[in-house]
């Protein structure tokens, strides 16, 4: 087998942007240029850089903008952040497991 056969390992900074999500979800051609889509724009920023804190402040007054574009494009976004409901299912089948064997331990 020859090396040049083999896919080149990834570096770090590879693996992470190979790892998020596309937005392609969200229609950027389809938001007004006011100021309701330079906020969207904000929160996009905010999101690209991981200041989650930061997306939900922003979020959180387009939930009842005008622009129906506007309001999807903000929910779909602050929805990135949120929490999968898988994993608060493992959580709890964890959480259950690690009971379980506490009492079992203890009888």
């Amino acid at each position: 087998m020859s090396l040049t056969s083999e896919p080149r390992a990834l570096k770090k900074g590879d693996r992470k942007r190979a790892a998020q999500a596309p937005l392609d979800d969200i229609d950027w051609a389809a938001l007004p240029s006011d100021d309701e889509g330079a906020a969207v724009r904000a929160v996009l920023r905010a999101l690209e850089v991981g200041d989650h804190r930061r997306v939900r402040e922003l979020a959180l007054p387009l939930r009842v903008a005008k622009s129906a574009v506007v309001r999807d494009s903000a929910a779909k976004l602050e929805r990135r952040i949120s929490i999968d409901p898988a994993q608060l299912i493992v959580l709890g089948l964890c959480s259950a497991f690690f009971l379980a064997m506490v009492l079992l331990y203890l009888r």
